[in-house]
């Protein structure tokens, strides 16, 4: 009955040891290998937080730009995202932040472009019926070539057709 005891509180003090390794691997080690490969790479951003990434001080900065009156002025992208400008004016355009332990790369430049295209082609539209899932299903490409590999979907197709 000793041993028993004994075995069964050594697998228990195992389980726990390799739960705490996971955690650590997970929750620690992993955020910060990718933070210095991505440092390595030119991409800087705000360090990791253990376990709740930058949420705490995205939260915090969305209270802060919401309790206060907002300025006349069609400027209004450090009210609805105070956190991402701030990021945008300390590390530039392309920065990584954390979303919990999920490593984020904000590619809004390469988005707005993206939107900014089709704003312009529907430009010539005005007044006429179009069919919207098509042109939203047009945007996501757009947004997936240009974040991923730093042209339009229209230069790629160009390139695949010939």
């Amino acid at each position: 009955m000793g041993n028993l005891l004994i075995l069964s509180t050594a697998f228990l003090c195992l389980c726990l040891f390799v739960a705490l390794l996971y955690v650590l691997y997970k929750y620690w080690w992993v955020p910060h290998r990718v933070q210095f490969i991505m440092n390595s790479q030119g991409i800087r951003g705000p360090p990791y937080e253990f376990i709740h990434g930058n949420n705490k001080e995205a939260l915090q900065m969305q209270k802060e730009a919401s309790s206060k009156p907002m300025a006349l002025t069609h400027d209004i992208f450090p009210r609805v995202m105070p956190y991402d400008y701030s990021c945008i004016k300390k590390y530039g355009k392309n920065y990584l932040s954390w979303n919990g332990v999920r490593a984020q790369l904000n590619m809004i430049p390469a988005m707005i472009a993206s939107v900014g295209t089709m704003l312009e082609k529907w430009k010539d539209k005005e007044g006429k019926e179009m069919e919207v899932f098509q042109e939203f299903r047009f945007l996501t490409s757009e947004v997936i070539s240009r974040t991923a590999f730093g042209s339009s979907y229209l230069e790629g197709e160009k390139i695949l057709t010939c």
